[in-house]
């Protein structure tokens, strides 16, 4: 390019202080000057140029295998994304499937299980449920571990109170059995037995009498056996010799008495307790016999420990042999709410609480035994005059005392 002289010549110009030569040298040095800048602006201009070509190069290389790999990963995100989707899919099915198959197994269960309820059976085979599989391992057999033995503990005051113990009564029911199986035995017998008791050397080695009862004597007994005297038409009430005692109802009298000292509570059941009772009973009573058989009576939870299988359901069953109305008309006692003979004649009818008791209810013949013999079978004995409804009842003083609990007291002083 051309050198330009003009500029050079204006930049040097100074009249007032350099001389022609001078500004001549410096017209040659700027000339040198701005060719040998001219000479380096060309060769970087060059440079510049062939470095822009590389990396131009090297760029759309780059961008071609960035195109490349986006498109080997678009290929594998929708591959994955292909195969996220089916495995959604499979689990759905797979835990629809588990449902299903766990649901069965428990359906299978559950028919197993009624159906050898149904049958009465026991479930003594091992039943195993894993996930979806029920096994019943036929070869091992499970039995319930039996209840432990229950010691009814003697203490001070069962002892001081006059209460029987388990064991004294069930040796009672034994001896009056001997002398007597259906529960009515004559009031001189029933006298001579207790007397006896007490003198004999049989009654201080097995203890049949609690400790205090060994000062019982005629006038205790009459006072102990009054509320056991089934009323009759006799009018020698003072000879007792043609008087009956209910001695089933007077050892049920002992045994509520016993459980009333050990619970520190009444445990006179109410008719509503009654009727828990009866309806318990004839759930387990399908043939409509009346009486249950053993097994089955000790599995009846009871009102006064709510368990089963104890000690009191063994002195009833030795009493009544599952003959279960019998058992509930003995436990009808006068309480606060109802009369003894009205909670028998609510039951005897089955009927609604309220109509059951109506003072207006007439008294059937049927219902008039029952409260006199309890329903204590073969007994052959004049009852008294048979009232017309429930309000007579209430103003006959036998009937009412003939319901009333045993009385400890007079034993006590």
């Amino acid at each position: 390019q051309p050198i330009d002289f003009v500029a050079i010549v204006k930049e040097t110009q100074n009249p007032k202080n350099i001389t022609y030569d001078v500004r001549l040298q410096k017209v040659i040095e700027l000339a040198l000057k701005y060719a040998a800048q001219e000479a380096n602006d060309d060769s970087s201009a060059s440079n510049d140029s062939e470095y822009h070509e590389i990396v131009k190069c090297e760029r759309e290389r780059l961008s071609m295998r960035i195109e490349r790999l986006k498109a080997v990963l678009d290929n594998y995100v929708q591959d994955l994304n292909q195969r996220h989707q089916d495995l959604m899919q499979k689990l759905d099915q797979w835990i629809a499937l588990r449902i299903d198959s766990e649901n069965t197994a428990i359906e299978q269960l559950v028919q197993y299980v009624q159906s050898t309820i149904a049958e009465e059976k026991m479930l003594h085979h091992r039943l195993v449920m894993s996930g979806e599989n029920l096994l019943i391992d036929e070869d091992v057999v499970v039995y319930p571990m039996p209840d432990p033995i229950q010691q009814i503990t003697v203490n001070h005051e069962i002892i001081n109170k006059g209460a029987f113990t388990a064991s004294q009564l069930m040796k009672l029911i034994q001896v009056l059995q001997e002398q007597n199986v259906s529960g009515v035995i004559e009031y001189a017998s029933m006298s001579a037995i207790l007397q006896n008791l007490v003198n004999t050397a049989y009654a201080q080695n097995d203890e049949v009498l609690p400790e205090v009862w060994k000062t019982l004597n005629e006038p205790k007994v009459y006072i102990l056996l009054a509320p056991f005297v089934i009323p009759t038409h006799n009018k020698e009430n003072n000879s007792g010799s043609q008087k009956y005692v209910n001695w089933k109802l007077f050892v049920v009298s002992l045994m509520l008495y016993t459980l009333s000292v050990i619970n520190d509570t009444v445990t006179i059941p109410s008719l509503d307790t009654l009727f828990e009772l009866k309806q318990a009973f004839l759930a387990k009573d399908v043939e409509v016999t009346s009486r249950v058989d053993e097994q089955t009576f000790n599995r009846i939870q009871f009102w006064f420990d709510g368990t089963s299988d104890t000690v009191w359901h063994r002195i009833l069953w030795q009493l009544f042999g599952g003959e279960y109305n019998a058992l509930l008309y003995h436990l009808c006692f006068n309480d606060q709410t109802q009369f003894g003979f009205e909670k028998v004649t609510a039951l005897t009818q089955n009927d609604n609480i309220l109509r059951a008791i109506d003072n207006d209810n007439v008294v059937t013949d049927e219902q008039w035994r029952i409260i006199h013999t309890r329903d204590t079978q073969n007994v052959d004995i004049e009852l008294t005059e048979r009232q017309q409804n429930v309000a007579e009842m209430k103003s006959n003083d036998a009937i009412i005392s003939y319901f009333k609990c045993v009385q400890i007291e007079p034993l006590l002083q």
